[in-house]
């Protein structure tokens, strides 16, 4: 179960900054459950590709669940 989905956007914006990731993963986690943006809306804001936003949110949450245990 992805928790960062069932929590608020407060509640996931402490989460993912006292995780201490580098702050490319953290922007991502922040975009997709804080801000509730979509992959293609990160995509289309940040000019990549949708697959490689896919692959980058799929690694922020590795990394974060492997942060917080």
């Amino acid at each position: 179960m992805d928790i960062l989905k069932t929590i608020s956007e407060k509640q996931a914006m402490i989460m993912i900054k006292s995780a201490n990731l580098r702050k490319k993963y953290e922007e991502i986690l922040i975009m997709r459950y804080v801000d509730n943006m979509s992959c293609q809306e990160i995509a289309d804001l940040k000019g990549k590709e949708l697959q490689t936003i896919r692959n980058e949110v799929c690694i922020a949450r590795k990394k974060f669940y492997n942060k917080i245990g």
